[in-house]
This record gives C-alpha cells, sequence and structure tokens, in this order.
C-alpha cells in the first residue's frame, strides 16, 4: 500500500502532528510504515506514531550528507 502525504508547512508543532497522524492511520492497521524524505524534521512524528502502537522500535537513517566531518567546504 502506497500512500502519498501533502503538507502543508505551517510551524513545527503542527507539522509534527500532520506527520504523527499520517502515520497513526496506518500503524492503527497493523501496518507498518516506511518514510522517505528529503531531510529529517518528519522523523520525530513518524517515530512518535510507530512507538505508541509498537514497544520495540528501530529506526534506521540512511544519509547521504557527511554531516560529522570535521572540515567542511576548505
Amino acid at each position: 500500500m502506497l500512500l502519498r502525504l501533502t503538507l502543508v508547512i505551517r510551524d513545527k508543532h503542527s507539522t509534527l502532528g500532520t506527520w504523527q497522524g499520517f502515520v497513526q492511520k496506518i500503524v492503527i492497521n497493523d501496518k507498518f510504515p516506511v518514510a522517505i524524505g528529503g531531510e529529517h524534521s518528519f522523523t520525530p512524528g513518524v517515530v512518535r506514531a510507530v512507538t505508541e502502537r509498537y514497544n520495540d522500535v528501530g529506526v534506521l537513517f540512511l544519509d547521504a550528507h557527511l554531516d560529522f566531518r570535521e572540515v567542511y567546504e576548505n
């Protein structure tokens, strides 16, 4: 099942709440979401919804950016 969320970004709290509500609709039907996005600001809402339903959850981040490097652009 592939669902798409159209998100209007207003403020941090309403955006996280929108994500959380969207994912709650998935996990309530005993489905497990796979969330793919361009950045990680949606992650807390997704994780909150999943951990409300499942007790033992892991998160796998695949990030192409070298955020932890010591030198950035020189």
